[in-house]
């Protein structure tokens, strides 16, 4: 290279003139060569696409099961009267049913005079038989409501209000039936113990009612 004042020759590596020493800037190096551009514009590289988030499973739920005795017995509205219902009370409205169909069909219920009775009454038998069927009927009734009730049935204890109130009306139509074919006014038919017997079966549908409207979300099944 040479001297830019003086225009002397000097050395590749001199970083003074010798001549008249000024100063001199050592060549800059060659520029190394990249790589060859590639033909056309330079396209970006894609980005990667998102994923859309994939929507969380739904835990499952477990399958409701029917409430036992042990899951409700203790809290505030106790199954006792439950339990005396469907493991007392219709075991025994289905005995007793089925004894009033026995007496009605033999004409137990009048002991030895049953041959007499019936025939100086002539449409009393007819009576007997039919409700003599009716209380079969019943005590079927009350087994296949017990089986509802115990599996806490989602209809049951309305089966139970209607079982009730079907006993109650079979008992009130029986003496109207007799009364009217043995030909004895309401007074001599319905006593005080009838009577007695009638609201006590009244107040037991009522209060049937609001014990079971007040566990009904027991009944789910």
């Amino acid at each position: 290279m040479f001297c830019p004042a003086c225009g002397r020759q000097l050395s590749d590596d001199a970083r003074f003139c010798p001549g008249c020493g000024s100063p001199v800037t050592p060549a800059s190096p060659e520029t190394t060569p990249g790589p060859p551009a590639a033909d056309g514009p330079v396209r970006p590289e894609a980005a990667p696409t998102p994923q859309a988030p994939q929507p969380a499973q739904p835990m499952p739920q477990p399958t409701p099961q029917p409430p036992t005795f042990e899951a409700t017995n203790g809290t505030a509205q106790g199954m006792k009267w439950f339990k005396f219902v469907i493991y007392a009370q219709l075991f025994l409205s289905a005995a007793a049913s089925l004894l009033n169909a026995f007496a009605l069909f033999t004409g137990a219920s009048y002991g030895d005079s049953a041959d007499l009775v019936y025939t100086f009454y002539s449409g009393l038998r007819a009576v007997d038989i039919l409700f003599a069927i009716i209380y079969v009927a019943l005590a079927g009734a009350a087994i296949y409501v017990r089986m509802r009730l115990a599996k806490f049935r989602r209809d049951a204890p309305s089966l139970y209000l209607m079982f009730l109130a079907a006993s109650l009306a079979a008992q009130i139509l029986y003496a109207v039936f007799v009364m009217v074919v043995i030909g004895i006014s309401p007074l001599d038919m319905f006593d005080i113990s009838t009577v007695t017997s009638t609201i006590t079966t009244v107040v037991l549908i009522v209060a049937n009612k609001v014990y079971f409207e007040r566990r009904a979300h027991l009944f789910v099944n």
